[in-house]
C-alpha cells in the first residue's frame, strides 16, 4: 500500500512551480534631449534608445536579444498642427511584428507540464505541480502577448500635440545597417523623413 502523502508535501511541490510568470515595467517617456528631427520638420521629434539586456528584462520580461531582436524604444513628439501617419512599414528594413518576437520568448508550456507529468508516473502528487504550472506558464504568455502588442509599434496616427511611445524590434541582421523610418503629414502627405538611426544604447 502507498503511505499516505503529507500536506506540506503538495504545499512544497505548489512552490516549486513558481517560476512561469510575466513582470514587465511600463515604458516611460523618452528624454527630448536626445531627439532628432527632420530637416523638412523641426516640429516632430524622435528620441530612440536601443535596449540591452538589462532594458530587455525590464521592460520585456526576457531577453529579447538572445532570440535575435534588437528591441529599439521610440518616444515621438509631435509638436505641430498635423496629424502623422505612422506605420511599421514606414522603415527601410522589413519588422516583425509583436506576435512573432513574442512566440519566440514564451515559456514552454507543454514542455514543463510533460517534465513534471513524467515524474508522476513514479510519485503521483508531481501531477499537482504539473497541472499549476501548466495554468501558470499559459497565463505567463497570455500576458507577455498582450504587453508585446501594447507596447509595440502599429499603425497609427499621432495626433497634433500628442507623443507615441513604444517598441519596434530590429532584427540582428539588419543591426549594422542605417535604419530609416518616415512619417506622413497626413494634410499635405509630405514625408518626414529620419534617417541613420544608431542602434547603440543612448
Amino acid at each position: 500500500m502507498f503511505r499516505k502523502t503529507q500536506p506540506w508535501i503538495y504545499s512544497t511541490l505548489i512552490l516549486l512551480t513558481g517560476c512561469a510568470s510575466y513582470e514587465a515595467s511600463t515604458l516611460s517617456l523618452l528624454s527630448s534631449d536626445v531627439a532628432i528631427s527632420s530637416p523638412k520638420n523641426d516640429n516632430v521629434l524622435v528620441s530612440w534608445k536601443a535596449f540591452d539586456k538589462k532594458d530587455c528584462e525590464k521592460y520585456l520580461d526576457r531577453n529579447v536579444i538572445a532570440e535575435g531582436y534588437i528591441p529599439v524604444q521610440l518616444t515621438i513628439r509631435n509638436n505641430g498642427t498635423d496629424p502623422m501617419y505612422l506605420s511599421p512599414n514606414n522603415f527601410n528594413i522589413p519588422l516583425p511584428s509583436a506576435n512573432e518576437v513574442a512566440d519566440k520568448v514564451h515559456t514552454s508550456t507543454g514542455g514543463r507540464v510533460a517534465a513534471w507529468g513524467v515524474g508522476g508516473l513514479f510519485f503521483f502528487p508531481l501531477f499537482i505541480p504539473a497541472v499549476v504550472d501548466g495554468f501558470k506558464s499559459a497565463n505567463a504568455n497570455t500576458a507577455l502577448d498582450a504587453d508585446y502588442t501594447a507596447k509595440a509599434l502599429k499603425e497609427q496616427t499621432i495626433q497634433p500635440h500628442s507623443v507615441f511611445n513604444g517598441v519596434v524590434f530590429i532584427p540582428k541582421e539588419h543591426a549594422n545597417e542605417n535604419i530609416e523610418m518616415f512619417l506622413v503629414n497626413q494634410k499635405t502627405n509630405e514625408k518626414v523623413i529620419f534617417s541613420e538611426i544608431p542602434l547603440s544604447v543612448r
